[in-house]
């Protein structure tokens, strides 16, 4: 009896030896658990989901570990899972990478989106505009004056920020132009209040070849940086430089550039700069602020 209790203990010992392993546990911190990229519904929810998808599918088999996708609320979900580390990465518009970087100062840019023009070459920068329905009989942006307004949201570069820079530079203050001035949150938004004829004019980013049918645009902003990935504080560099080596050397062929293409975005490939090309959109930022 005594000889199987020993037997039975030496048992146990080696089994609990084996339970981190086993259990997929890792006190030392060395395997990898994979990577959480967050995004906002700046777009259809299905359809980020399925172009991201290919993007999560491409890094994964190159960085070796699992890349998985969670969709947030808005920007400011996102910031808060960055801070509570359940996000990894995170995919923001200029503007809101700018506010982002001021409440969370150790968040680190990674690369920027670049897009491809129609003459060929890639661009690292779009515009906003003003746009109004295609049969409106506004034509000048002194013709909007006392007519219904909407911009989308205080974080975004082309739908509120560099719109209002222009109406401003144009010696127009929207707050007393208009005659209402909604906040739609969302640019597919904008599209549709004007579509039903709820609004008289909205600030949206360019992107002809989606609704170029339907609107006309009255005036285009300023070029604004495109869209960045950034890496939270908590993200090891070695990780850091592994993301972002993989996500430049993505080709304009692959499964999410064809994918986002089909969904208007007409994303083409990506690009590194520095925290310092965002510093046009941290000043339009903070003269909105002073307003």
């Amino acid at each position: 009896m005594r000889q199987f209790c020993r037997l039975a203990a030496c048992c146990l010992a080696l089994v609990l030896s084996l339970t981190p392993a086993a259990w997929g546990s890792d006190p030392a911190g060395t395997q990898k658990q994979g990577i959480v990229f967050g995004i906002p519904p700046w777009g259809d929810p299905q359809e980020l989901q399925s172009m991201y998808d290919f993007l999560m599918t491409d890094l994964s088999r190159t960085l070796g570990m699992k890349c998985r996708l969670r969709i947030t609320k808005d920007y400011q979900e996102l910031g808060k899972r960055i801070l509570k580390k359940t996000v990894d990465v995170g995919f923001f518009t200029p503007a809101a990478y700018v506010q982002a970087k001021e409440k969370i100062p150790g968040l680190k840019y990674l690369v920027t989106i670049q897009t491809k023009s129609k003459s060929g070459p890639l661009r690292d920068h779009y515009s906003g505009v003003i746009i109004v329905s295609k049969s409106s009989p506004f034509h000048s942006l002194e013709d909007l004056k006392g007519k219904r307004f909407a911009f989308t949201d205080f974080r975004s570069a082309s739908g509120y920020l560099y719109p209002r820079a222009l109406l401003e530079k144009n010696g127009i203050n929207p707050d007393m132009f208009f005659s209402d001035v909604y906040m739609l949150k969302k640019h597919p938004k904008v599209l549709k209040a004007l579509e039903l004829g709820k609004i008289d004019a909205g600030a949206t980013y360019k992107d002809t070849a989606k609704w170029g049918d339907k609107f006309r645009i009255v005036k285009e902003t300023a070029p604004i940086p495109y869209d960045a990935f950034a890496a939270a504080p908590h993200l090891s560099e070695d990780d850091f430089k592994a993301i972002q080596s993989a996500l430049l050397q993505l080709k304009a062929d692959c499964p999410f550039f064809l994918r986002a293409k089909e969904t208007g975005a007409n994303y083409a490939g990506f690009i590194r700069h520095s925290d310092a090309f965002y510093d046009v959109v941290r000043e339009a930022y903070l003269t909105g602020k002073e307003k």
